[in-house]
């Protein structure tokens, strides 16, 4: 596997149901195990990097966010506008059409799916507001909250991956 194959799909989240600086602490740790000169810090749309923002813990160096020190980089913003990658079948540029489209054309490798409790990260974000206001009667949602986290960092591993490949190959 080379060092450009290598995706670290997601992070134990089973410990993180206390609270959100936990979360942080925990990825921050993380980040500074695998923190070399190429590692980022991939998200899917500018929603991250506001809840990021919003607990201080991004810095702004020239036009690049950093977190903890490594790149944050907008995956969305690269189909969208840097590459302007289109996808057969993906009439916008969200995870989900992407992921459509690709599972679509026998491009994605990924088994697992998102479940109908949660179906994007607005949900994903009010569930996990709910739990942390109410653990005892919503441990049910943190759990699909993980679930749908584990889907989500798998099917952008995979479409990272793909599209890498598919990119490398037409070159």
């Amino acid at each position: 596997e080379s060092r450009n194959q290598f995706i670290l799909e997601k992070i134990d989240m089973t410990s993180l149901d206390d609270d959100i600086d936990d979360l942080f602490r925990n990825l921050r740790k993380l980040v500074n195990k695998y923190k070399n000169e190429e590692t980022g810090f991939v998200i899917w749309s500018q929603f991250e990097v506001n809840v990021m923002k919003h607990y201080a813990f991004l810095q702004k160096v020239n036009n690049t966010y950093k977190l903890f020190g490594v790149e944050v980089i907008d995956l969305m913003k690269l189909f969208q506008k840097d590459l302007a990658i289109g996808v057969k079948g993906s009439f916008d540029y969200s995870i989900k059409s992407i992921a459509n489209a690709y599972r679509e054309n026998g491009l994605i490798e990924n088994k697992d799916y998102w479940n109908k409790n949660i179906t994007n990260g607005l949900h994903a974000t009010y569930y996990a507001l709910w739990y942390y206001h109410d653990k005892k009667n919503y441990k049910k949602h943190f759990d699909d909250i993980k679930y749908y986290n584990d889907v989500d960092c798998s099917i952008m591993a995979n479409i990272i991956n793909i599209t890498y490949q598919l990119l490398i190959n037409k070159n």
